[in-house]
């Protein structure tokens, strides 16, 4: 609908125009009538209208004044001028101003005056088409040049293969720079709650965040937990501070920065090592936005103080696989952590030193490929706490089996049949990695082992193709609504079942639809 505004400083002509024609069933909406183009330009100022319909010769500021500034303020403003005979030069100022026409007030019938707004309206509505056929025009173009220079970027990253010889760097590689590595903070807990796939669609959701409040740059993900940014040194920490906070209102996930910076595209590549090695003091003092890298991982040789590795594996193996102590492993364990944390050893070092914790501990009474999953799981931690949090989680698993005389293979392939059961009958519901683990009497984290050693598949993937297999089938069902396929396949979030649903598919919920039907 259309906004309409009637001045005149005449009150039979002013309310005379605004009560000839029936607006509302004609598509407009009559904002104001005015007696001058001072009062009426204070609404206009605020809120412009579509359509002005101005009497020429008024007190206070005049018709040729107030369409000045109406179109100053808003160029697509229609304005049509209501005049008498001997106007005709004022007329013609308002013409070279850009009026779209004008009425005489001795002749001015109902009739011709609403043809003359239709065909403002008709104007408006042309010119409303133009500017959203250009739009969209440039919004591709800027889209595929956008496009071109991740790719771009990415190759001269080395981050894909191809050659980035024929490629022309973007102006922005040519300033000063910065070049920011952003991890999901957590992300390994967030794909066994949610899916593989659920990391990359927050990664999509980030990158779209990212260009809606950045008026120059690039993001694009640069491996499977981590968005690459591009973006100027001008405003760099307040603009990665807004950024980290939209995502955190907004998705609902905390994440970590490094910053490296440049000032040529010859300096990408260093900047981005550099950028991944401040993010790197993350593993030392948490997630945020740092700027220098971690400094010295080697410091002096320890000394007495610091209990070397093997003889603390030795005491935590007869504390923990025997059960001597039921306790004592969890003292000894912190031994280990606050040893790492003195000897300030680079985080892969200590992840390493983990790994060989586990095999110590239970090499000789577990299968070496659930125990290789384990050594993967302790690579992907993201700080000091996390991974003893890990090695806590894993040592209580193994404990727990070797105590309760875990069954062979063929009792534990029974087990995992007995849980895939159990899914089937719930996955429509809200079910826990832990429900199922606790339907077999198994830990969380021997169950999830087994269940992928079994399997082939992660254990919330696994519910997730269940889903999405019982999503396609709902489609079908005349007269469901989309919200209602979701609910009852077992997504609570609807947008996350469509973005899914079309991450897995590759197509939407209702194109599906479209095609089954």
């Amino acid at each position: 609908m259309y906004k309409l505004a009637i001045v005149d400083d005449e009150p039979v002509i002013r309310f005379g125009i605004g009560a000839s024609v029936d607006w509302e069933s004609n598509g407009l909406r009559l904002a104001g009538m005015f007696a001058n183009g001072q009062e009426a330009w204070e609404l206009l100022e605020q809120e412009p209208v579509d359509i002005l319909i101005t009497d020429i010769k008024m007190p206070v500021m005049d018709g040729l004044e107030l369409t000045r500034l109406a179109l100053q303020h808003h160029k697509m403003t229609k304005v049509i001028l209501v005049s008498s005979y001997n106007d005709f030069e004022y007329v013609r100022a308002g013409l070279k101003l850009g009026v779209a026409d004008y009425l005489l007030k001795p002749t001015l019938e109902p009739e011709s005056l609403l043809e003359l707004v239709k065909k403002c309206m008709r104007q408006l509505e042309e010119e409303r088409k133009q500017a959203t056929e250009q739009k969209q025009f440039t919004d591709s173009w800027h889209l595929a040049e956008r496009r071109r220079n991740e790719a771009g970027l990415k190759r001269a990253l080395s981050l894909e293969p191809g050659s980035s010889a024929q490629w022309q760097p973007p102006a922005l590689l040519q300033t000063p720079y910065a070049v920011a590595a952003v991890s999901v903070d957590g992300a390994a807990d967030l794909e066994q709650q949610h899916g593989s796939l659920y990391i990359s669609l927050l990664l999509e959701e980030m990158q779209e965040e990212f260009y809606s409040v950045t008026a120059e740059g690039y993001a694009f993900p640069a491996g499977p937990h981590q968005l690459l940014l591009l973006l100027p040194q001008g405003g760099l920490a307040g603009n990665l501070h807004k950024l980290r906070e939209n995502w955190l209102n907004g998705l609902r996930i905390s994440t970590t920065t490094g910053v490296g910076t440049g000032t040529s595209p010859d300096c990408l590549k260093e900047a981005y090592a550099y950028g991944l090695r401040a993010a790197g003091r993350k593993f030392w003092e948490g997630p945020g936005v740092y700027y220098k890298e971690p400094g010295d991982w080697h410091p002096p040789e320890p000394g007495p103080a610091v209990p070397q590795l093997q003889l603390l594996l030795q005491e935590l193996k007869v504390t923990a696989v025997t059960g001597h102590d039921p306790d004592g492993w969890k003292l000894l364990l912190d031994a280990c952590l606050d040893r790492w944390r003195k000897l300030r050893l680079p985080p892969d070092r200590i992840r390493k030193e983990a790994c060989e914790t586990i095999s110590t501990l239970f090499g000789q009474d577990h299968d070496m490929s659930l125990l290789l999953e384990e050594f993967e799981e302790l690579k992907q931690s993201e700080t000091l706490e996390h991974l003893g949090r890990l090695l806590e989680s894993q040592i209580q698993g193994h404990a727990k089996a070797i105590v309760s005389s875990p069954l062979p293979a063929k009792g534990n392939r029974q087990l995992i049949d007995k849980a895939i059961d159990f899914i089937a009958a719930n996955y429509t519901h809200e079910l826990t990695l832990q429900q199922a683990a606790d339907h077999v009497h198994m830990s969380k984290n021997y169950f999830c082992l087994l269940f992928k050693k079994f399997t082939g598949q992660n254990f919330i993937d696994y519910v997730i193709r269940l889903r999405i297999a019982k999503a396609k089938e709902l489609l079908t069902v005349p007269g469901l609504k989309i919200y209602e396929v979701a609910e009852g396949s077992g997504f609570g979030d609807v947008k996350y079942f469509s973005k899914l649903f079309k991450k897995m598919t590759g197509c939407s919920p209702v194109e599906y639809r479209d095609r089954s039907m």
